[in-house]
């Protein structure tokens, strides 16, 4: 305050058309990742109110372990954003060598993520819930394809970001919410929880393709 009394005004200012521009972009990113959230929700509400109790209780001990593991990618991809966001506003071209780089770690990791979930998931399911919960063993299996293909989708979203295609990405994870709540209310009648697994696999497999043609 000493230094620079006198040359910058030192009370708070409220600049509206400052405060749009900055508000805008921000709301609309949040929607995006609220429906993100109930995105990975919305298949175990699903699956309580058409399988019922002991299929969600297979169903849940999957989730749990694969909610987790939903988190990496996010952790993985996002320590590269600053990279994509300073290439995104500067230079183009080693905003694409960016996500073309992290694109093939990401495919790696998410390959090898799903192939540990599977060839794991028996000893997982025995540690947490017993042999009583042996029938979520292959829905577990099932469910690490979801987690491999989030990997991918994690380097498209974070691309949009970094491009500033908010209402881009909420469109996107709006239509993914409709998508995986229709997929899994038909797979759940057919197969259960085996059925809703599939579902969000496959969605999740979906968005990380259609992610890439969008960006």
């Amino acid at each position: 305050v000493v230094l620079v009394r006198g040359m910058i005004p030192i009370g708070a200012s409220f600049e509206r058309h400052e405060w749009r521009a900055l508000l805008a972009p921000v709301l609309t990113y949040s929607a995006a990742a609220a429906a993100g959230v109930l995105y990975f929700r919305v298949a175990i509400v699903l699956v309580s109110l058409i399988a019922g109790a002991r299929e969600l209780g297979y169903y849940g001990l999957s989730f749990r372990i694969i909610e987790i593991l939903f988190n990496v990618p996010a952790l993985v991809v996002g320590a590269a954003f600053p990279i994509f966001a300073r290439a995104a506003r500067d230079d183009p071209a080693r905003l694409g060598y960016a996500l073309t780089k992290v694109f093939e770690v990401a495919l790696l990791c998410g390959v090898w993520i799903a192939l540990s979930v599977a060839v794991g998931a028996h000893f997982a399911v025995i540690v947490i819930g017993g042999k009583s919960f042996l029938p979520a063993v292959p829905i577990l299996a099932v469910q690490g394809l979801a987690v491999g293909a989030s990997f991918v989708g994690a380097v498209w979203a974070y691309g949009m970001l970094s491009l500033r295609l908010h209402r881009l990405i909420l469109i996107f994870n709006l239509v993914m919410l409709v998508f995986v709540a229709a997929l899994v209310a038909l797979l759940t009648v057919l197969d259960g929880a085996e059925g809703a697994a599939i579902a969000t696999a496959s969605t999740e497999i979906f968005g990380a393709v259609a992610g890439g043609v969008l960006l």
